[in-house]
């Protein structure tokens, strides 16, 4: 799983804003078709150079997984390729999608393939699971909304340094006209209402007829840490208080964001 993780990573930033391949629809879409093209073969497949690691991972991956599982594991790393096709596609058009749009396309684009990477990692095939129970595809989904409204808030300030703005707080400044600060406490606002609809669901599911070796009850974490290291920035959901750097504790969203120039100190938006 880290060898699978550090290859996708490794295309994410060939495939960002600034590479040929992040600049051109076609040139994205090019590449994902032999991508793909290799995955969905990896025993035969003769995969170009660049592709190889993540080829060569997938192979020994495969070993472990049930041909359902991966079947899934396939269609999920087709729609991360898709997603990020359109995401080269509005780059190219210098078009911002509303929040809803963009959080559709990244969770098309990754939040699912990272769930079933878990799957995988954890042994299970849920593959049954998902499609007998309704209640089990809503968690997934809301907890794929959940990775990438998390993914975004800590990875604005990378983003924004390199001028690449696919990023559901720069949809919300751009297409909502809000502030910097303004639109973190909105995108806080939604981490706070997946949980709780996370939460929620979760009962739905335990209340049913799933097998129970199958659950991992979660609960959210009151000592979570409060801020981490993105980059040469910090960003972070600051406790409330004095000493915290938050809002008084009796506001609803006790989120301030700092953003940390590469020249010079930080300072509150």
């Amino acid at each position: 799983m880290a060898e699978w993780t550090s290859a996708w990573l490794a295309y994410d930033d060939v495939f960002s804003h600034g590479s040929k391949a992040g600049a051109s629809p076609g040139r994205m879409r090019e590449m994902a078709d032999r991508l793909i093209a290799a995955l969905d073969a990896p025993d035969v497949a003769d995969p170009p150079v660049f592709l190889r690691p993540a080829v060569d991972v997938m192979r020994r991956m495969a070993r472990g997984m049930s041909p359902q599982l991966r079947d899934r594991y396939i269609e999920t790393t087709q729609g991360y390729l898709k997603g990020t096709v359109q995401e080269v596609e509005f780059r190219a058009r210098r078009e911002t999608p509303g929040w809803r749009d963009y959080l559709d396309m990244h969770i098309l684009a990754g939040a699912t393939w990272v769930l079933d990477t878990v799957e995988y990692g954890q042994g299970f095939d849920l593959t049954h699971e998902l499609a007998v129970c309704r209640e089990l595809r809503e968690a997934r989904r809301i907890a794929a909304e959940g990775v990438v409204m998390v993914n975004d808030l800590f990875s604005f300030e990378k983003e924004y340094f390199t001028g690449d703005h696919s990023n559901i707080v720069s949809s919300f400044m751009v297409t909502e006209s809000l502030s910097l600060q303004g639109s973190i406490d909105r995108l806080c606002e939604l981490i706070q209402d997946v949980e709780r609809r996370f939460i929620l669901k979760q009962a739905e599911v335990l209340a049913g007829s799933l097998p129970r070796t199958l659950y991992v009850p979660y609960a959210p974490n009151p000592h979570a840490p409060s801020w981490a290291s993105t980059g040469q920035g910090r960003v972070g959901a600051a406790a409330p208080g004095p000493r915290g750097g938050g809002r008084s504790p009796d506001r609803r969203h006790p989120y301030t964001y700092l953003l940390t120039s590469r020249s010079g100190p930080g300072r509150s938006s």
